[in-house]
């Protein structure tokens, strides 16, 4: 890799004792970066994962508690419900009609 920006990477066909000294010292180098950026990102997730918890028990007070909740997590299970029966009724309906115009 070169020394000033931007990283310019080459590989000898055959190494000397000069290069392969740059190439380890490249590899560590990025070895280096992979685990800062690997550090940062894992900061970032745990600060964004403490933020979201601090903000549940916020927007649960706000919603009336747990018992609100429960009420709307029924209503897109009985919408479910009915979109399974009408889909039921409308495959009935197909086999009804295939049926009587193959006689």
């Amino acid at each position: 890799c070169t020394e000033v920006p931007p990283p310019i990477f080459f590989l000898p066909a055959k190494h000397t004792r000069d290069t392969e000294k740059q190439l380890d010292k490249t590899r560590a180098g990025i070895k280096k970066k992979i685990a800062t950026l690997r550090l940062n990102f894992r900061q970032e997730v745990e600060a964004a994962n403490a933020a979201v918890a601090a903000a549940e028990p916020a927007q649960e007070a706000k919603e009336g508690g747990a018992a609100d909740m429960d009420v709307e997590e029924e209503k897109p299970k009985e919408k479910e419900e009915k979109e399974k029966q009408a889909a039921g009724n409308a495959a009935e309906d197909e086999g009804g009609e295939s049926d009587s115009s193959g006689d």
